[in-house]
């Protein structure tokens, strides 16, 4: 019985560690540095699709001027 409280004790003890560094971790940014990182995200995602569709139409304009429409 007392291993069971001990064990219970640590694993709430463990969590409660987890949230304590997680929140000292992320609240060190501000709103404004939250932001500054998602617009960086979206503009590394957005210029990895816009070079995909552009590669892609290139390809598809080099192989069409080639006579091979069905690519």
């Amino acid at each position: 019985m007392d291993g069971e409280i001990v064990e219970r004790a640590a694993e709430v003890a463990t969590a409660s560690t987890y949230s304590g560094s997680s929140i000292t971790l992320f609240g060190v940014y501000s709103a404004n540095d939250v932001m500054a990182f998602g617009g960086l995200v979206f503009a590394a995602l957005s210029f990895a699709v816009n070079w995909y569709f552009r590669h892609k139409t290139y390809n598809h304009l080099v192989a069409s001027s080639k006579g091979n429409d069905h690519v």
